[in-house]
């Protein structure tokens, strides 16, 4: 069974792509609006990442809240440290994850990049403060691929070990 494509994409990275712009631009879908002035703005505004990161300078710091790397032979993860890691993050995994520069900036969403098996993935994390526990928010793989049962069980190994040690 083969996949639906727009543009070379799969159908659901094409989506995502559409649904994380409107979400990032506050755009609005008007029901006579022009299909290729869409195309046309969410082509830019894939080309440039989502633009968040433009705000900041490359050398700015993330706020990870204290989150420590974490290596396993099963798999590792490490929060992202700078705004320019964030964008170079975008870039290896063609998706959007540098749109969410301010909110790492601030501390509201940790970024960590992990690798399981030697695949990718970029995983945001909330940090609740009362708890001192991480929630994950989202996890994708290049392109915004969805995990492997697998990749899902190493994730919630290491969501269970950052949290137990309260980091």
């Amino acid at each position: 069974r083969r996949a639906m494509s727009v543009h070379g994409e799969h159908w659901g990275t094409e989506m995502n792509h559409i649904l994380d712009y409107l979400a990032h631009t506050g755009s609005v879908l008007r029901r006579k609006g022009s299909p290729a002035r869409l195309e046309e703005n969410l082509e830019r505004w894939v080309r440039d990442l989502g633009g968040g990161h433009a705000l900041y300078e490359p050398e700015t710091p993330l706020d990870s809240r204290g989150l420590k790397p974490w290596r396993t032979p099963r798999g590792s993860f490490e929060a992202l440290k700078t705004v320019g890691e964030l964008v170079e993050e975008s870039k290896r995994m063609h998706h959007c994850v540098s749109s969410y520069a301010g909110l790492a900036v601030k501390g509201q969403s940790v970024i960590a990049h992990g690798e399981i098996e030697g695949k990718h993935l970029t995983v945001e994390l909330t940090h609740v403060r009362t708890t001192g526990t991480y929630v994950l928010q989202q996890a994708a793989g290049i392109q915004n691929r969805d995990l492997t049962k697998n990749e899902k069980k190493v994730l919630q190994e290491w969501l269970v070990e950052i949290n137990k040690r309260g980091i």
